[in-house]
């Protein structure tokens, strides 16, 4: 994913606040933001459970 620096890239650890389907909340250090799991894995993400988090403003992905 490309993006420039106006839409605030983040790449680093987020603690999950709530689960929706196949999204997270996350709890990032100026925001909470909704990411999509890129995950290959049975991994189900739980309230609590520190992700590592990628995306810019308008998408994140989250990997466990």
């Amino acid at each position: 994913m490309l993006a420039t620096l106006e839409q605030m890239t983040y790449f680093g650890p987020a603690r999950v606040l709530a689960v929706s389907g196949n999204r997270a909340k996350v709890e990032l250090p100026d925001e909470h933001a909704w990411a999509v799991l890129a995950l290959g894995t049975p991994y189900e993400p739980a309230a609590e459970d520190e992700v590592l988090v990628l995306g810019g403003k308008n998408q994140r992905n989250s990997h466990g």
